[in-house]
């Protein structure tokens, strides 16, 4: 479609015709069109869409078929009225003629935490880890503004489309290593992948809308495994703030190697284990030795201090590669000549 306007005559010109369809409940649907035509898939932007004279800004586009016969959609809202419109295709001979069009639904449902205003809760996690068991983003979706997606946002089959799953955890007062895991559990697998964002409180949302610019992006978990599809991040002590929230961003890779964009059963767990920082992590309060002694220790989970010297970078950014996890020691000199 896209043709030449008012001239009938031209091989450009669009013959279109118009349907329209309702979701009784929430599903997949699959679209078949006769070979040699064409179709644009439209979503009201209201519950209710009868006009006399169109307006069409109440219409958003969602995909097109670009000549291809049979598309399945995952999934159309229920309660929304969509429309179809039908074209012969002016490439492949004859433009006008008769055709078959047929829909088709299969049930699947949306899960809340599509979007980033109904994450799905993990609540506090303190030396345990807590798990959304059971998940799949089949019918999941982006939203216009929506952070480290790349797809194509009126295109829900586009290759590039992110199918994307929300979730949110508060950390403990308490320090400690943290690990974040997508695990596929059965069925067609996810390649995994997710990006972690600091919020600046319980929600990242303004009436019920999010405000992107209330999460921070604080780690990417990157590829995942070539195999199993399933993707896991360590992050040290340092790297979450306590009594904090932060928002989990979960979707398949583009064409991943062992799965897809959407996978139909797999865990997200978000694990703390407590660490304890020794007091020396301090300037103040040095960790005093004796000369000729060993002190088994270790330095994980400590910090640098504002204004320390002998380190690299300044500033000290935990989120950044060279960050410095200094300990401190004091000792008093023997004697000259021992």
């Amino acid at each position: 479609m896209g043709g030449s306007g008012d001239d009938v005559t031209s091989n450009d010109y669009d013959e279109t015709v118009w349907f329209k369809f309702s979701p009784a409940w929430e599903g997949q649907f699959t679209i078949d069109l006769s070979t040699g035509f064409n179709y644009i898939l439209y979503k009201s932007t209201t519950a209710i869409y009868d006009c006399t004279t169109p307006v069409w800004n109440n219409l958003t586009r969602l995909s097109s078929s670009n000549g291809v016969n049979n598309e399945t959609f995952g999934c159309l809202d229920n309660g929304l009225w969509y429309y179809l419109q039908v074209d012969g295709n002016d490439l492949l001979g004859d433009d006008v003629g008769p055709f078959d069009l047929s829909i088709k639904h299969e049930d699947a449902t949306i899960l809340n935490h599509d979007m980033i205003c109904n994450a799905y809760d993990l609540g506090t996690i303190s030396n345990s880890t807590s798990t959304a068991p059971n998940q799949n983003n089949i019918c999941a979706t982006q939203e216009l503004g929506e952070r480290n997606v790349n797809g194509n946002y009126y295109d829900i089959n586009s290759i590039g489309y992110d199918k994307t799953l929300w979730y949110r955890f508060r950390t403990p007062a308490t320090i400690g290593e943290w690990n974040i895991a997508v695990n596929n559990v059965s069925g067609d697998k996810i390649s995994g992948t997710f990006t972690l964002y600091q919020g600046a409180g319980l929600s990242a949302c303004s009436a019920g809308l999010p405000v992107w610019s209330n999460i921070t992006e604080r780690a990417n978990a990157g590829i995942a495994n070539l195999v199993t599809g399933n993707n896991s991040l360590n992050l040290e002590c340092f790297r979450l703030q306590p009594n904090t929230y932060y928002f989990l961003q979960v979707q398949g890779e583009d064409l991943g190697p062992a799965g897809g964009e959407v996978g139909t059963n797999f865990n997200v767990s978000v694990t703390h284990s407590n660490s304890t920082v020794g007091a020396n992590d301090n300037v103040c309060t040095p960790e005093s030795l004796s000369i000729g002694v060993a002190y088994p220790d270790n330095n994980l989970c400590a910090t640098t201090q504002t204004g320390e010297p002998g380190i690299s970078p300044v500033p000290q950014d935990p989120f950044t590669s060279g960050y410095d996890e200094t300990m401190w020691y004091k000792f008093v000199a023997p004697p000259k000549g021992y």
